[in-house]
């Protein structure tokens, strides 16, 4: 098992240095791809109670590509989102919101790494809260039609 943990962090690197690399390239990203946006959150970190401002932990990542957007116009007003879990040295979760377009293909709508389950219940909480500060109480409807709603752009808040 070692034996193979050196030979894959031979061919790509440790996971520091991938986390490390992660806002270079969504900037490259960035820069490169039209329309290309991104939202990168991370935490200080503390070594011995002092604060260490040379280094940051990841806790979550949000991307859309332009294309998925300007396609989502044309998509039925319900949107799906579906994880998988990473495995390895850090866990979390991989997340994808996906809609149907008017030939019942799927259309992928934005990405993210989440730090685990627990944050998906978090973010359908935010969610409710925002859509009650603007709507009003949703408990009897239904969630995925509530995200449609505020996602969207026929519906602005």
């Amino acid at each position: 098992w070692l034996a193979k943990q050196h030979a894959i962090e031979s061919i790509f690197g440790n996971w520091e240095e991938s986390y490390n690399k992660l806002p270079g390239m969504l900037q490259a990203m960035q820069m490169y791809v039209s329309g290309f946006i991104w939202k990168l959150n991370t935490q200080p970190t503390y070594q011995g109670g002092l604060l260490d401002e040379g280094s940051v932990i990841f806790k979550r990542l949000f991307w859309p590509f332009k294309p998925c957007i300007d396609g989502f116009a044309f998509c039925k007003p319900i949107v799906q989102v579906d994880g998988t879990f990473l495995y390895g040295k850090y866990k979390g979760t991989l997340l994808v919101a996906v809609a149907q377009d008017g030939r019942n293909n799927i259309i992928p709508i934005a990405f993210a790494v989440v730090e685990g389950e627990t944050s998906n219940a978090e973010n359908m909480k935010n969610m409710k809260k925002k859509y009650d500060k603007y709507w009003g109480n949703a408990d009897c409807l239904n969630m995925f039609l509530l995200i449609a709603l505020v996602l969207h752009p026929g519906y602005k808040l």
